[in-house]
């Protein structure tokens, strides 16, 4: 008879143990610049139990399985699959590899069942794609905005956005989770986002998160770049209308990264010029705009960052009577 108890004893215990739920957590990275992705997708292939990255480039979800297939997607990276039997809590950083050609695609049907939950109203927006599309000879992402389905600019030129109806003030527009209640130069014919800093946009066109407090219209999320963590890198531009330049990099270590850019425009120069030679009168004002963004990111642990961000943009008008 005892015997038989701790037969049954053993049978229990090990079905217990066998069914626990672990959990397994980590980010993922650009290897090449160790910049985090947001959006990539997670993939169990034996229980097709799908999560995927948030704003900081984190994932985590809970399996009762002992032996994990993972599979790392997103698109523009090479896809990334690990093989490795759990017995704890798993923490895994998952760096993934640019690709620059597609191979065949092959398109099956079959039955797949997506467990995860997508934001309703939420469209994220390619940057690449957004910053290829011109305004006025500079890439603008307000702009481009302006061109997905359900949004008019109003006035020709202008940075203002019209949801659905709504009107511009019934906009949100958030910056690293910051309000910005003031987006435009010049008159609203630029944005003060510059592309270069910019990592990740959100737009929300209808059941907005509580989290963002109360707007009518929509919500536009922007996350601005961490920095590379691997080289200083710099890159310069010069346009028609503005130059701006980006510096980013490790700072004393791969955990802590920073990233500056900055705009200026130069129409004062060209109003400067004309006036000399006389083709523009003399009382006309002087015009330049500037923004300035930085971004410092310390990596505290695999769960926790800290980071600090900073914007500082000014419109100038110089009078002269």
């Amino acid at each position: 008879m005892l015997n038989l108890r701790t037969i049954l004893l053993f049978v229990f215990t090990s079905q217990q143990v066998y069914c626990q739920v672990h959990t397994i957590s980590g980010y993922v990275e650009d290897v090449n610049t160790g910049e985090r992705i947001i959006g990539a997708y997670i993939i169990d292939n034996k229980t097709k139990n799908v999560t995927q990255t948030n704003n900081y480039g984190f994932y985590n979800f809970k399996t009762t399985e002992r032996h994990v297939e993972l599979q790392a997607t997103y698109v523009g990276f090479k896809s990334s699959s690990f093989y490795f039997s759990l017995k704890h809590d798993t923490i895994i950083n998952i760096e993934m590899q640019p690709i620059r050609e597609l191979g065949e695609v092959l398109i099956t049907s079959y039955y797949y069942k997506r467990n995860v939950n997508s934001d309703l109203g939420l469209s994220t927006l390619n940057i690449k794609q957004l910053i290829s599309i011109p305004s006025l000879g500079e890439s603008d992402l307000v702009k481009s905005i302006q061109n997905q389905p359900g949004i008019q600019s109003g006035i020709e030129g202008s940075t203002g956005v019209f949801v659905r109806g709504g009107s511009a003030g019934e906009n949100l527009f958030m910056l690293d989770e910051i309000p910005m209640y003031n987006i435009s130069h010049l008159y609203g014919f630029f944005s003060i986002f510059n592309s270069s800093a910019i990592k990740d946009i959100k737009l929300y066109k209808g059941c907005f998160p509580a989290r963002y407090g109360g707007r009518t219209s929509s919500v536009i999320d922007v996350r601005s770049l961490d920095g590379n963590n691997k080289s200083v890198k710099g890159e310069l531009s010069i346009g028609l209308i503005s130059s701006k330049f980006t510096l980013e990099g490790p700072l004393f270590s791969p955990k802590t990264t920073f990233i500056i850019t900055g705009r200026r425009s130069y129409l004062d120069l060209y109003s400067n010029t004309l006036k000399s030679l006389n083709l523009m009168n003399l009382n006309f004002p002087g015009y330049y705009f500037y923004d300035i963004n930085a971004r410092l990111t310390h990596v505290l642990s695999t769960s926790d960052k800290l980071f600090f961000s900073l914007y500082i943009g000014k419109d100038k008008i110089q009078f002269k009577d």
